[in-house]
């Protein structure tokens, strides 16, 4: 505005070059290594989330999606008889599915999902963050 205006000559930030931003790295744990995870965060004593937490982050890691897709996912999303689950992209809405994976059968079962209404939320939380990296400090894992 201030070149266009006559202001300046030149814009101050000509032959400046921008920084690259660095990629995140992240840590996958070993299947051992999320199973302990799990156990310490549902073992937690003064967390009154502790069992919601351990559900929440192992049908995260189960599932292989993220808390972003499963912190809304309600009663109608999963589908029993043509087992898959429906997710939806955060940005777009837009749904897509995943199988109703076996290993993510006795998570259902336990929180009684079939019991609950259909337009009743999964889950009680709609963040891990606190409890994962508490567990993995616990631990002595990386965050």
């Amino acid at each position: 505005m201030a070149v266009n205006e006559k202001l300046l000559p030149d814009s101050p930030i000509v032959g400046i070059k921008g920084s690259k931003v660095q990629k995140a790295v992240r840590i996958t744990p070993s299947f051992e290594e999320f199973q302990r995870i799990i156990e310490d965060v549902r073992k937690q004593p003064f967390n009154a989330d502790a069992a919601d937490s351990g559900n929440f982050l192992e049908f995260m890691g189960l599932a292989g999606v993220g808390q972003a897709e499963i912190g809304n996912l309600i009663r109608d999303d999963i589908d029993f008889e043509k087992e898959r689950i429906r997710l939806y992209r955060v940005k777009t809405s837009t749904p897509y599915y995943i199988p109703l994976y076996p290993q993510l059968k006795p998570i259902l079962e336990r929180m009684k999902v079939r019991e609950m209404r259909h337009d009743e939320k999964i889950f009680v939380i709609k963040d891990g963050k606190k409890a994962l990296v508490g567990a993995c400090r616990r631990l002595g894992l990386p965050a």
